[in-house]
């Protein structure tokens, strides 16, 4: 069983290495970033916040997601994180907003006070233009398919996805919206996920752009023999990057795969 508890320390340093100066994750380069907002109007009345949970589901290194329930007025059906609106009265951040939501939807009797804040990406905006914070944590118990039964009237179902099977999923499609292409994640469950949940999965966990940080999160979160599949399709597709590092480092991306990296 691998957990991911141990990681907890490196997996921060990593994301402040990338923090701006508010110590937010940016998800995106400063004019990319600008970009995506201009597409949008932007509606400052209401934020929202999610919680993007990195989770050991049965022994693999995973992200949690729920499917959104078919009877709700906006987004029904789709994969997203749990989450939702930050509410003045009550919440005294967007980390506490995106924690008292994940609660709700998730239900369950799972130990949140032992969840671990690791950090917060910066806002990306909804279709309405609504500003949603992206709150990265940590659930340092080992969880399975029984842990979290999911709220019937927000949800439809909870499961999780490995990290190997999203870095092997990975695609794109054109998004009028961004007048980009986006990430798309086909999933082996039949489901997809889309929209700002794949932008946001695949720009904190699964950005082939950055190469040398994906190793070394591989470094704590894979076995040998996941890490030796993944570090070969990563190298295959990232081929410039890979290189680039070697002409700048004069040297390999070091990593160790010569025993089971367990936690």
């Amino acid at each position: 069983m691998t957990s991911v508890k141990h990681a907890i320390p490196r997996l921060r340093s990593l994301l402040l290495q990338k923090a701006n100066e508010k110590q937010v994750f940016p998800l995106f380069p400063p004019k990319q970033e600008k970009r995506i907002w201009e597409f949008t109007p932007i509606d400052r009345r209401r934020k929202a916040a999610i919680l993007v949970p990195l989770v050991s589901y049965e022994g693999h290194p995973s992200l949690l997601f729920t499917t959104r329930s078919s009877n709700l007025p906006t987004h029904a059906c789709e994969v997203s994180f749990p989450g939702g609106h930050h509410d003045k009265a009550i919440d005294h951040s967007l980390e506490e907003a995106a924690i008292r939501e994940a609660k709700e939807e998730l239900l369950g009797d799972y130990p949140w006070d032992e969840v671990t804040i690791i950090g917060k990406a910066s806002p990306i905006p909804s279709i309405t233009g609504m500003p949603v914070t992206p709150v990265i944590a940590v659930f340092s118990h080992d969880i399975d398919r029984h842990t979290f039964p999911g709220c019937p009237s927000e949800v439809e179902d909870v499961f999780c996805v490995s990290l190997k099977e999203l870095l092997d999923a990975e695609t794109s499609q054109w998004s009028e919206r961004f007048r980009a292409n986006v990430p798309v994640f086909p999933l082996l469950n039949g489901k997809k996920i889309w929209g700002l949940t794949a932008i946001v999965t695949r720009y904190i966990y699964c950005d082939r752009q950055n190469i040398v940080s994906l190793l070394n999160i591989a470094k704590f979160l894979f076995t040998t023999s996941e890490l030796n599949h993944s570090l070969k399709y990563l190298l295959i597709q990232n081929m410039d990057c890979f290189l680039h590092y070697f002409v700048v480092h004069k040297s390999l991306p070091t990593i160790q795969t010569t025993t089971t990296q367990t936690l």
